[in-house]
């Protein structure tokens, strides 16, 4: 009898747990929601309108489209979900302008806010998380992106080809890269990227952007400087930028996390000394950019320690010498060179017995123990390092830094002896 009950009982108890599973399962994603051009709205109850404010009732899983312009989309607290894998967007404001996003928490989506060849919208006090890409602008201009957490994405905000957006008090925390930026002249003020595996990245391409040091990585400011000549970077910095500088001096300086640790960008005769560059895309990186000595300093667990590129019809030519290139996934690369360019060429050592630069992955020898490699280390068939040092640099010793018209003058004659072992001279 004492059996039965107990049966009796376990059975009760599981025809509940059953019935309960409909209840507790995977909310199911409501179909697209769409704000039609004429005002109304489709697929979902729970977004009230007033004229043209439109405003979140409750939890919404789906993504919205917006199809009118001049109008405000109030999330009132609530969150746009995503449902399954990465559903494309969450809000796609393509061909939108002057449409308002404020006050909801989006998360689960490919794109959080997907802009798409607009402009004059506004994305204002959201809490945008967990999405592939927070926010997207493509192809769009004079949008604001203003004081939103931006957060665990694997990038924040991304600008490809946008023009003069406004991107402004953002915090922008925990994503794979902070703020991507690949378009013109956009201004960035107060925002704060703090712990992202990159915060902070321009491409060498776009770089006339209009970014203050109220602009912090990890609590440390930005310094994008244009236009700036005979300054010296302040000690405080966590990113740097010369864009068409000359005469900078950025030494000293511990960098991390960053598309650059230090980009220069049509820039000349400057100096890089004595930095500790670490877990940046590029460590240094130059598009462009002549006559600049790069030494003593500390690249470390980059993709490229230091990269070189030209595009236009002058080559360049600089300095490198006594810096420390330790576990880059490439110590140094120099960019494809169009047929028109002159020879990238650079120097990249101090002469003997100075030396050169120590390499990680340099695997000569040193036969003699004078701490210099018998065999060049070279990058590729129009630069090397002729002297590399087999030790890594515990003290960066003084060095000769020659004048630049000198330095021109090595190049020149490398240049030539190059063609005339070819014969065609």
């Amino acid at each position: 009898m004492r059996k039965s009950v107990s049966a009796f009982v376990m059975l009760l108890i599981l025809s509940v747990v059953f019935a309960s599973f409909p209840q507790i399962g995977v909310v199911k994603a409501e179909e697209i929601i769409y704000i039609r051009a004429d005002g109304s709205v489709e697929g979902t109850n729970k977004i009230q309108r007033d004229g043209n404010l439109y405003t979140f009732t409750g939890e919404i899983y789906s993504t919205i489209v917006v199809e009118k312009d001049d109008v405000v989309i109030d999330g009132a607290g609530y969150t746009l979900n995503g449902t399954g894998a990465y559903p494309r967007e969450g809000i796609d404001l393509s061909d939108r302008n002057s449409v308002t996003i404020k006050n909801m928490q989006i998360c689960g989506f490919e794109y959080g806010i997907y802009l798409w060849h607009c402009s004059r919208n506004t994305v204002y006090g959201n809490n945008i998380t967990r999405n592939h890409r927070g926010i997207l602008l493509f192809g769009s201009s004079n949008n604001e992106i203003n004081g939103n957490s931006i957060t665990n994405n694997a990038t924040g905000i991304l600008i490809l080809y946008g023009v003069s957006n406004t991107i402004i008090g953002n915090n922008v925390k925990n994503n794979g890269d902070g703020i991507y930026i690949s378009g013109s002249n956009n201004v960035l003020r107060n925002n704060k990227m703090v712990d992202n595996e990159q915060n902070f990245i321009v491409e060498n391409e776009y770089p006339f952007q209009d970014v203050d040091a109220s602009n912090t990585v990890n609590g440390k400011p930005i310094y994008y400087w244009v236009n700036r000549q005979n300054m010296a970077v302040p000690s405080d910095a966590g990113y740097v930028a010369l864009v068409n500088c000359t005469h900078i001096i950025v030494q000293n300086l511990k960098l991390a996390n960053n598309g650059q640790g230090i980009l220069l960008v049509s820039t000349t005769d400057s100096t890089i000394a004595k930095n500790t560059i670490i877990k940046c895309g590029h460590g240094v990186s130059l598009y462009e950019s002549s006559m600049n000595t790069i030494y003593g300093n500390n690249i470390t667990s980059n993709y490229i320690g230091v990269y070189i590129e030209a595009l236009g019809n002058n080559g360049v030519y600089n300095r490198i010498f006594h810096n420390n290139f330790i576990n880059n996934t490439r110590n140094a690369g120099i960019g494809e060179t169009p047929y028109w360019v002159p020879f990238t060429i650079s120097i990249w050592d101090d002469g003997y017995p100075s030396g050169g630069n120590y390499w990680s992955d340099y695997n000569g020898t040193d036969n003699d123990g004078n701490d210099i490699g018998e065999t060049p280390y070279v990058i590729n068939e129009n630069n090397q390092d002729n002297y590399p040092l087999v030790n890594v640099i515990p003290e960066f010793p003084s060095c000769t830094i020659l004048p630049l018209l000198i330095v021109a003058t090595m190049v020149v004659i490398i240049v030539r002896n190059k063609f005339s072992r070819k014969g065609l001279t």
